[in-house]
């Protein structure tokens, strides 16, 4: 009995070690080709099929000045793009109206323009596209799609010029006289091309005005 089972257990253990092996062969994983150039899609905004940039030149600015911009749209479609007006955009508006010509497939437009405002305001600015006639597009008949995001735009009346005069504080009803004449202007002029302190002194001389006016008025 001894004798025909010492075959028995040779063969069952070369069984489970072709099966180990099996199993050995089956879990081993597969190499992965890691060769080639990953591909990255591009940044296109609203699905329009266009990558596009927009900058302001200056964000602050007086009526009817011409502020300039820089933008920069690559059609990365397979397609020619038609349109009314590519240019800077409002939602208040105000428009410019710097391209029209069919954008081509892969084709890249890099160009610099202006825009005007005709009221003194905080006007939200942003690249869009418009794909109406040229005409709706510019009277503001037609809807616009934002390529870029906005760029909050100040712009100031026009009409304040010289040098801002500061009065001393005045004390409850006590009048206190300036030791030099304040020279102020009645139709003072912004000078559009002043840093930020200048423009705040600049309201300084329209806030003293009206302190000087209370102080006469208040005099016996």
């Amino acid at each position: 009995m001894q004798r025909h089972s010492q075959p028995l257990l040779a063969l069952l253990a070369l069984a489970a070690l072709g099966l180990l092996a099996a199993g050995l062969h089956r879990a081993a994983p597969r190499p992965v080709d890691l060769t080639g150039t990953p591909s990255f899609l591009p940044l296109v905004q609203n699905g329009t099929g266009i990558e596009a940039s927009f900058r302001m030149h200056q964000t602050a600015g007086a009526v009817n000045q011409n502020m300039f911009f820089d933008f920069s749209v690559t059609n990365v479609t397979s397609s020619t793009i038609t349109y009314g007006i590519l240019a800077a955009h409002t939602d208040q508006g105000v428009t410019a109206d710097s391209w029209h010509d069919p954008l081509l497939p892969g084709k890249t437009i890099k160009w610099t323009d202006h825009i005007n405002f005709p009221n003194a305001g905080t006007y939200q600015v942003y690249l869009g596209i418009c794909y109406s006639s040229h005409d709706a597009c510019q009277t503001g008949g037609a809807p616009w799609m934002r390529l870029s995001d906005s760029v909050m735009v100040v712009i100031y009346p026009t009409g304040v010029t010289g040098t801002p005069v500061f009065l001393p504080l005045v004390a409850n009803n006590e009048i206190s006289a300036p030791t030099a004449t304040p020279t102020l202007r009645a139709s003072p002029t912004l000078c559009t091309a002043c840093d930020d302190n200048s423009r705040a002194a600049t309201a300084a001389v329209v806030s003293a005005e009206g302190q000087l006016k209370s102080s006469r008025s208040a005099s016996p």
